[in-house]
């Protein structure tokens, strides 16, 4: 619920940088392979949960919760399947709630590409149970001429979600306008926040949300290098908010970054624990291009000069997680990785190949509080790697 005063907000974000640990001299005290969990190819994926004592499994068949025992330990609790309006999205589009009790269970997430109906859900970490907060029984745009498309949906806070809502035109086509929804997880309190017309601002097609669920930060495409790149829209202020409409609304919208000063369209996008930066992915040549946007200067650093395959934040102040595993350059700086700040050369924690543990790597992985990591090992192919960080 968007119910916190702005004072408390600003308490918790002292707070949270506060307390940034030290992250200059951390390295892998346990690491272990867990049989069968294959995670990253095709619609499997293992997604840790915040805290690190949960984890989800996923086979494009059936979500599975498992307990985190230990490091190699690990106990299926229960499956929930999918069915046709539950089509399995990419599994990195499935994002544990801040309170690690529930994740988000996209349908379809390219609804861009596939002609596919997109619809919000949830898994109940405590049932084991899926349930749809936007379903219609739609399957193809393609079949239908009216109702919506809902994707890129992220955690606002523990109980509310932010999505991006297109109409759906015809012929497999999605209309206008763009609509930045909130929904709460029981359901309820269905919400526009601002519109975006296509011709006037661009695609808008994936969202980050900062830490303090005060600011969602947008990628618009558009051929208009005047549109193009990374906006930001501040909300917070539930009298701002409109009923859906024809009408092109976006209260407090500022553009970060422009298109022509990335690397590529961003994919992905993922505030720091602190909130002072902001890391944009975008996909080139096969491999992610990850860029970090300073909040406060405006600065842009690369992540690295490598081809990574995949790079997350640490669970407080802004450090970085990246791997590197670039098949042309074999064992130039293979491995995995720890940045203590952007644009820093990254100190390695893991020699070898790994990748995200959840295709296709343009969201920020996982970096549990207790210090966690899960991968794809490329020589562990049956499997997925699990690390515990430590001094």
């Amino acid at each position: 619920m968007l119910k916190l005063s702005w004072i408390l907000l600003s308490l918790v974000a002292a707070a949270a940088s506060a307390s940034a640990e030290n992250y200059s001299a951390m390295k892998v005290v346990e690491q272990a392979v867990i049989e069968k969990m294959l995670s990253g190819p095709g619609l499997s994926g293992t997604i840790l949960s915040p805290d690190g004592q949960r984890l989800i499994h996923l086979d494009g068949r059936e979500v599975c919760l498992y307990d985190v025992k230990s490091t190699a330990v690990w106990t299926k609790v229960g499956c929930a399947p999918g069915d046709a309006e539950l089509g399995f999205a990419e599994t990195e589009e499935f994002q544990w709630s801040p309170d690690s009790t529930a994740v988000l269970f996209p349908t379809y997430a390219n609804v861009f590409e596939r002609q596919r109906d997109g619809d919000i859900g949830i898994f109940d970490a405590t049932t084991q149970t899926v349930h749809l907060l936007t379903g219609d029984g739609i399957i193809k745009t393609k079949d239908v001429t009216s109702g919506f498309a809902d994707t890129a949906a992220r955690w606002l806070d523990a109980d509310t979600i932010v999505f991006v809502r297109y109409p759906i035109k015809g012929q497999g086509l999605l209309g206008d306008p763009a609509q930045i929804m909130t929904i709460e997880r029981d359901g309820t309190g269905l919400t526009s926040l601002a519109e975006f017309g296509r011709a006037t601002f661009g695609l808008v097609d994936t969202l980050g949300v900062s830490p303090d669920g005060t600011q969602v930060a947008l990628h618009a495409y558009s051929k208009d290098d005047k549109r193009s790149g990374v906006w930001q829209l501040t909300i917070g202020n539930e009298d701002e908010a409109k009923p859906s409409g024809l009408t092109t609304y976006a209260p407090d919208t500022v553009r970060l970054v422009a298109g022509n000063a990335l690397p590529g369209p961003v994919q992905g996008l993922a505030y720091s624990a602190d909130g002072q930066k902001l890391l944009m992915i975008s996909s080139i040549k096969g491999y992610p291009a990850a860029t970090v946007l300073d909040l406060a200067t405006g600065d842009l650093v690369s992540v690295s000069s490598e081809d990574i395959g995949g790079v997350g934040w640490s669970p407080t102040g802004h450090a970085l997680v990246y791997t590197t595993a670039d098949t042309q350059r074999t064992g130039k700086d293979v491995g995995v990785h720890i940045a203590p700040e952007p644009g820093e050369a990254g100190y390695r924690i893991l020699d070898g190949k790994y990748y995200p543990a959840a295709c296709c790597y343009l969201h920020a992985m996982p970096w549990a509080a207790n210090h966690r990591l899960v991968f794809l090992g490329i020589e562990s192919i049956g499997g997925a790697v699990s690390l515990q960080l430590g001094r």
